[in-house]
Protein backbone atom coordinates (compact mmCIF):
# COMPACT_ATOMS: atom_id res chain seq x y z
CA UNK A 1 0.00 0.00 0.00
CA UNK A 2 3.03 2.71 0.75
CA UNK A 3 4.44 2.11 -2.79
CA UNK A 4 1.16 2.26 -4.41
CA UNK A 5 0.67 5.54 -2.58
CA UNK A 6 3.84 6.78 -3.01
CA UNK A 7 3.54 6.15 -7.46
CA UNK A 8 0.12 8.11 -7.20
CA UNK A 9 1.77 10.79 -5.80
CA UNK A 10 4.07 10.92 -8.14
CA UNK A 11 1.92 10.76 -11.04
CA UNK A 12 -0.01 13.44 -9.81
CA UNK A 13 3.15 15.48 -9.32
CA UNK A 14 4.24 14.76 -13.03
CA UNK A 15 0.67 15.05 -14.61
CA UNK A 16 0.33 11.30 -15.42
CA UNK A 17 -2.41 10.91 -13.65
CA UNK A 18 -5.96 9.47 -15.96
CA UNK A 19 -8.75 12.20 -15.03
CA UNK A 20 -10.69 9.16 -15.24
CA UNK A 21 -9.00 7.47 -12.18
CA UNK A 22 -9.32 10.09 -9.62
CA UNK A 23 -11.90 9.14 -8.14
CA UNK A 24 -10.43 5.70 -7.57
CA UNK A 25 -6.98 7.50 -6.31
CA UNK A 26 -9.10 9.85 -3.65
CA UNK A 27 -10.00 6.60 -2.27
CA UNK A 28 -6.56 4.97 -2.18
CA UNK A 29 -5.24 8.60 -0.39
CA UNK A 30 -7.86 8.49 2.12
CA UNK A 31 -6.74 4.35 2.92
CA UNK A 32 -3.37 5.28 3.80
CA UNK A 33 -4.04 8.56 5.85
CA UNK A 34 -3.33 6.29 9.19
CA UNK A 35 0.19 5.18 7.55
CA UNK A 36 3.85 6.31 8.77
CA UNK A 37 4.24 10.14 9.05
CA UNK A 38 6.81 10.25 5.81
CA UNK A 39 3.67 8.46 3.72
CA UNK A 40 1.21 11.35 5.49
CA UNK A 41 3.37 13.82 4.20
CA UNK A 42 3.49 12.69 0.70
CA UNK A 43 -0.48 12.22 0.71
CA UNK A 44 -0.58 15.72 1.47
CA UNK A 45 2.02 16.88 -1.22
CA UNK A 46 -0.31 14.81 -3.60
CA UNK A 47 -3.23 16.71 -2.54
CA UNK A 48 -1.32 20.01 -3.01
CA UNK A 49 -0.53 18.82 -6.75
CA UNK A 50 -3.81 17.59 -7.37
CA UNK A 51 -5.02 21.26 -7.12
CA UNK A 52 -2.44 22.69 -8.82
CA UNK A 53 -2.84 20.28 -12.03
CA UNK A 54 -6.41 19.24 -12.21
CA UNK A 55 -8.48 21.97 -9.99
CA UNK A 56 -11.20 22.40 -12.80
CA UNK A 57 -11.82 18.09 -11.83
CA UNK A 58 -12.40 19.00 -8.14
CA UNK A 59 -15.66 19.34 -8.01
CA UNK A 60 -18.60 17.15 -6.76
CA UNK A 61 -17.73 13.73 -5.47
CA UNK A 62 -14.08 14.55 -6.26
CA UNK A 63 -14.25 17.86 -4.37
CA UNK A 64 -15.83 15.80 -1.73
CA UNK A 65 -13.12 13.04 -1.17
CA UNK A 66 -10.22 15.77 -1.65
CA UNK A 67 -11.55 17.20 1.28
CA UNK A 68 -11.86 14.34 3.23
CA UNK A 69 -8.98 13.29 2.78
CA UNK A 70 -7.58 16.27 4.19
CA UNK A 71 -9.76 16.86 7.21
CA UNK A 72 -8.86 13.27 8.18
CA UNK A 73 -4.71 14.18 8.35
CA UNK A 74 -5.03 17.62 10.19
CA UNK A 75 -6.53 14.87 13.63
CA UNK A 76 -3.26 13.48 13.02
CA UNK A 77 -1.10 13.22 16.03
CA UNK A 78 2.07 14.48 14.15
CA UNK A 79 2.26 18.52 14.68
CA UNK A 80 3.69 18.52 10.82
CA UNK A 81 0.98 16.90 9.58
CA UNK A 82 -1.61 18.47 11.20
CA UNK A 83 -0.53 22.09 10.36
CA UNK A 84 0.09 20.92 7.08
CA UNK A 85 -3.02 19.24 6.59
CA UNK A 86 -5.06 22.35 7.87
CA UNK A 87 -3.23 24.66 5.26
CA UNK A 88 -4.26 22.35 2.38
CA UNK A 89 -7.61 22.36 3.96
CA UNK A 90 -8.18 25.97 3.79
CA UNK A 91 -6.50 26.24 0.51
CA UNK A 92 -8.86 23.69 -0.94
CA UNK A 93 -11.77 25.63 0.52
CA UNK A 94 -10.49 28.45 -0.31
CA UNK A 95 -10.69 27.22 -4.15
CA UNK A 96 -14.35 26.03 -3.88
CA UNK A 97 -15.56 29.67 -3.31
CA UNK A 98 -13.01 31.05 -5.80
CA UNK A 99 -14.75 29.10 -8.69
CA UNK A 100 -18.10 30.24 -7.29
CA UNK A 101 -16.68 34.15 -7.93
CA UNK A 102 -15.77 33.06 -11.32
CA UNK A 103 -18.76 31.15 -12.28
CA UNK A 104 -20.35 34.61 -11.40
CA UNK A 105 -18.63 36.44 -13.85
CA UNK A 106 -19.80 34.11 -16.86
CA UNK A 107 -23.45 33.17 -15.88
CA UNK A 108 -24.78 32.21 -19.39
CA UNK A 109 -22.26 29.92 -20.19
CA UNK A 110 -23.51 27.35 -17.09
CA UNK A 111 -26.90 26.67 -15.97
CA UNK A 112 -28.66 26.48 -12.78
CA UNK A 113 -29.34 22.72 -12.38
CA UNK A 114 -29.33 22.14 -8.32
CA UNK A 115 -32.05 23.02 -5.94
CA UNK A 116 -31.51 24.15 -2.31
CA UNK A 117 -33.68 25.19 0.03
CA UNK A 118 -33.60 28.88 1.10
CA UNK A 119 -35.41 31.52 3.31
CA UNK A 120 -38.37 32.64 0.70
CA UNK A 121 -38.50 29.26 -1.63
CA UNK A 122 -35.76 26.93 -3.55
CA UNK A 123 -33.12 28.24 -4.95
CA UNK A 124 -31.46 27.19 -7.86
CA UNK A 125 -27.40 27.24 -8.37
CA UNK A 126 -24.64 26.46 -10.86
CA UNK A 127 -22.40 23.60 -10.20
CA UNK A 128 -19.61 25.87 -8.39
CA UNK A 129 -22.33 27.68 -6.40
CA UNK A 130 -23.65 24.31 -5.39
CA UNK A 131 -20.26 22.99 -4.24
CA UNK A 132 -19.23 25.86 -2.54
CA UNK A 133 -22.82 25.66 -0.48
CA UNK A 134 -23.11 22.15 0.31
CA UNK A 135 -18.92 22.42 1.96
CA UNK A 136 -20.26 25.74 3.64
CA UNK A 137 -23.55 23.85 5.11
CA UNK A 138 -21.44 20.74 5.84
CA UNK A 139 -18.51 23.26 8.13
CA UNK A 140 -21.47 24.13 10.10
CA UNK A 141 -23.03 20.84 10.79
CA UNK A 142 -19.70 20.21 11.65
CA UNK A 143 -19.41 22.84 14.19
CA UNK A 144 -22.86 21.81 15.86
CA UNK A 145 -21.19 18.40 15.89
CA UNK A 146 -23.62 16.81 13.62
CA UNK A 147 -23.63 14.71 11.11
CA UNK A 148 -22.41 16.16 7.72
CA UNK A 149 -24.02 15.50 3.89
CA UNK A 150 -21.69 16.03 1.46
CA UNK A 151 -18.20 16.14 2.73
CA UNK A 152 -17.36 13.25 5.69
CA UNK A 153 -15.92 16.29 8.27
CA UNK A 154 -16.31 13.81 10.93
CA UNK A 155 -12.36 14.10 12.03
CA UNK A 156 -13.27 17.87 11.95
CA UNK A 157 -13.10 19.29 15.27
CA UNK A 158 -15.29 22.18 16.66
CA UNK A 159 -12.55 24.84 16.65
CA UNK A 160 -11.41 24.30 13.15
CA UNK A 161 -14.94 24.31 11.61
CA UNK A 162 -15.43 27.72 13.41
CA UNK A 163 -11.86 28.70 11.74
CA UNK A 164 -13.19 27.73 7.99
CA UNK A 165 -16.67 29.11 8.56
CA UNK A 166 -14.93 32.65 9.60
CA UNK A 167 -12.57 32.30 6.55
CA UNK A 168 -15.41 31.32 4.07
CA UNK A 169 -17.11 34.75 5.30
CA UNK A 170 -14.15 37.18 5.90
CA UNK A 171 -12.82 36.20 2.57
CA UNK A 172 -15.94 36.33 0.20
CA UNK A 173 -17.89 39.74 1.64
CA UNK A 174 -19.48 39.82 -2.32
CA UNK A 175 -20.66 36.38 -2.00
CA UNK A 176 -22.17 35.78 1.11
CA UNK A 177 -24.04 39.12 0.78
CA UNK A 178 -25.30 38.01 -3.05
CA UNK A 179 -26.58 34.33 -2.52
CA UNK A 180 -29.16 33.53 -0.39
CA UNK A 181 -27.69 30.11 -0.20
CA UNK A 182 -25.25 31.15 1.72
CA UNK A 183 -26.85 33.70 3.70
CA UNK A 184 -29.79 30.97 4.71
CA UNK A 185 -26.80 29.30 6.43
CA UNK A 186 -25.68 31.49 8.30
CA UNK A 187 -29.30 32.02 9.72
CA UNK A 188 -30.45 28.76 9.95
CA UNK A 189 -26.82 26.86 11.23
CA UNK A 190 -24.12 29.12 12.16
CA UNK A 191 -26.23 32.26 13.92
CA UNK A 192 -27.91 29.78 16.20
CA UNK A 193 -25.09 28.34 16.93
CA UNK A 194 -23.65 31.71 17.85
CA UNK A 195 -25.94 32.08 20.11
CA UNK A 196 -25.34 28.86 22.09
CA UNK A 197 -22.20 29.81 22.77
CA UNK A 198 -22.97 32.85 24.89
CA UNK A 199 -25.60 31.78 26.48
CA UNK A 200 -24.07 28.10 27.80
CA UNK A 201 -20.50 27.45 29.02
CA UNK A 202 -18.26 25.73 26.26
CA UNK A 203 -14.61 25.87 26.21
CA UNK A 204 -12.15 28.84 25.92
CA UNK A 205 -11.25 27.91 22.54
CA UNK A 206 -14.54 27.26 20.85
CA UNK A 207 -16.56 30.57 22.44
CA UNK A 208 -13.17 32.70 21.24
CA UNK A 209 -14.05 31.78 17.56
CA UNK A 210 -17.36 31.75 18.07
CA UNK A 211 -17.41 35.46 19.04
CA UNK A 212 -14.97 36.90 16.60
CA UNK A 213 -17.58 35.15 14.05
CA UNK A 214 -20.31 37.02 15.51
CA UNK A 215 -18.01 40.41 15.58
CA UNK A 216 -17.84 39.77 11.64
CA UNK A 217 -21.33 39.11 10.91
CA UNK A 218 -22.66 41.92 13.09
CA UNK A 219 -20.22 44.29 10.89
CA UNK A 220 -21.00 43.18 7.61
CA UNK A 221 -24.44 41.94 7.76
CA UNK A 222 -26.06 43.16 10.60
CA UNK A 223 -28.86 44.06 7.69
CA UNK A 224 -29.23 41.01 6.12
CA UNK A 225 -29.47 39.42 9.74
CA UNK A 226 -31.39 42.29 11.99
CA UNK A 227 -33.66 39.59 14.41
CA UNK A 228 -30.91 37.66 15.06
CA UNK A 229 -28.05 40.21 15.88
CA UNK A 230 -30.23 41.92 17.80
CA UNK A 231 -30.82 38.75 20.25
CA UNK A 232 -26.78 38.38 20.14
CA UNK A 233 -26.29 41.80 21.19
CA UNK A 234 -28.59 40.97 24.37
CA UNK A 235 -26.57 37.99 25.06
CA UNK A 236 -23.35 39.58 24.80
CA UNK A 237 -24.43 42.58 27.06
CA UNK A 238 -25.25 39.87 29.35
CA UNK A 239 -22.05 38.40 29.61
CA UNK A 240 -20.69 42.08 30.92
CA UNK A 241 -22.13 40.78 34.09
CA UNK A 242 -19.47 39.65 35.98
CA UNK A 243 -21.90 37.00 38.20
CA UNK A 244 -22.83 35.74 34.62
CA UNK A 245 -19.29 35.01 32.77
CA UNK A 246 -15.36 34.34 33.37
CA UNK A 247 -13.33 37.39 33.47
CA UNK A 248 -11.53 36.30 29.60
CA UNK A 249 -15.41 35.92 28.16
CA UNK A 250 -16.44 39.57 28.87
CA UNK A 251 -13.23 40.71 27.86
CA UNK A 252 -13.99 39.28 24.23
CA UNK A 253 -17.67 40.94 25.00
CA UNK A 254 -16.26 44.21 25.29
CA UNK A 255 -14.47 43.73 22.26
CA UNK A 256 -17.51 43.20 20.22
CA UNK A 257 -18.97 46.37 21.89
CA UNK A 258 -16.11 47.95 21.04
CA UNK A 259 -15.96 47.32 17.40
CA UNK A 260 -20.05 47.66 17.27
CA UNK A 261 -19.69 51.42 18.85
CA UNK A 262 -16.29 52.40 16.60
CA UNK A 263 -18.69 53.31 13.40
CA UNK A 264 -21.03 55.87 14.02
CA UNK A 265 -22.74 54.16 10.91
CA UNK A 266 -23.02 51.12 12.59
CA UNK A 267 -25.03 52.85 15.01
CA UNK A 268 -27.07 54.99 12.94
CA UNK A 269 -28.12 51.34 10.76
CA UNK A 270 -28.88 49.82 13.92
CA UNK A 271 -31.33 52.72 15.03
CA UNK A 272 -32.75 52.74 11.43
CA UNK A 273 -33.51 48.81 12.09
CA UNK A 274 -34.86 48.40 15.38
CA UNK A 275 -36.22 52.40 16.12
CA UNK A 276 -37.29 53.23 12.88
CA UNK A 277 -38.84 50.44 11.72
CA UNK A 278 -43.03 49.72 11.19
CA UNK A 279 -44.15 49.37 14.26
CA UNK A 280 -41.13 50.30 15.89
CA UNK A 281 -40.13 52.93 18.84
CA UNK A 282 -39.12 56.61 17.69
CA UNK A 283 -38.60 58.54 20.47
CA UNK A 284 -34.95 57.65 21.04
CA UNK A 285 -35.31 54.55 23.31
CA UNK A 286 -34.79 51.94 21.58
CA UNK A 287 -31.87 49.30 20.89
CA UNK A 288 -29.22 51.87 20.84
CA UNK A 289 -29.89 53.85 24.27
CA UNK A 290 -31.03 50.59 25.57
CA UNK A 291 -27.67 49.09 25.26
CA UNK A 292 -25.84 52.10 26.02
CA UNK A 293 -28.12 52.41 29.35
CA UNK A 294 -27.04 48.88 29.86
CA UNK A 295 -23.45 49.23 29.56
CA UNK A 296 -23.56 52.46 32.01
CA UNK A 297 -25.82 50.04 34.40
CA UNK A 298 -22.98 47.60 34.75
CA UNK A 299 -20.54 50.06 34.70
CA UNK A 300 -21.90 51.88 37.72
CA UNK A 301 -22.23 47.87 39.12
CA UNK A 302 -18.99 47.19 38.29
CA UNK A 303 -17.84 50.63 40.19
CA UNK A 304 -19.81 49.85 43.53
CA UNK A 305 -18.39 46.67 43.74
CA UNK A 306 -14.37 48.42 43.37
CA UNK A 307 -15.88 50.78 46.15
CA UNK A 308 -16.90 47.93 48.83
CA UNK A 309 -13.38 46.56 47.98
CA UNK A 310 -12.30 50.19 48.85
CA UNK A 311 -9.75 50.48 45.30
CA UNK A 312 -9.56 53.94 44.25
CA UNK A 313 -8.86 52.70 41.20
CA UNK A 314 -11.27 52.75 38.17
CA UNK A 315 -11.31 49.39 36.47
CA UNK A 316 -10.20 48.93 32.43
CA UNK A 317 -13.17 47.56 32.13
CA UNK A 318 -15.46 50.55 33.73
CA UNK A 319 -13.58 52.99 31.53
CA UNK A 320 -14.03 51.06 28.36
CA UNK A 321 -17.85 50.80 29.03
CA UNK A 322 -18.09 54.45 30.22
CA UNK A 323 -16.35 55.71 27.18
CA UNK A 324 -18.56 53.43 24.98
CA UNK A 325 -21.67 54.92 26.36
CA UNK A 326 -20.39 58.34 26.28
CA UNK A 327 -19.07 58.02 22.71
CA UNK A 328 -22.80 56.20 21.41
CA UNK A 329 -24.78 59.33 23.25
CA UNK A 330 -22.46 61.82 21.26
CA UNK A 331 -23.09 60.01 17.84
CA UNK A 332 -26.96 60.29 18.69
CA UNK A 333 -27.09 63.64 19.91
Amino acid sequence: MSSYSICISRLIISRGLPRSRLQETLEALNACTDLALDLQLKILQALSSLLQNYADDLKGDLLSGALEVCSSLQSAKARTVSGVAAATLQQLVTSVFEKVGNEDKHPGEVQAQNEVPGDDGPIKLRPAAFDAYRVFRDLALAAEDRKTKFVQFASLSEESSLELIWSCIVANPSLFATHQELSSTIRSNVLPYITRALSEKLNYATTLRSLRLLDLIISRYMKQFPAECEVALGLVIHTLDPDASPMWKRATAMEILRNFFAEGSRVIDAYALYDMADGGKTDRRGSDVRLCASLFRKAICHRTRSAVKRSSRISLCERCLIYLSVRSFERLN
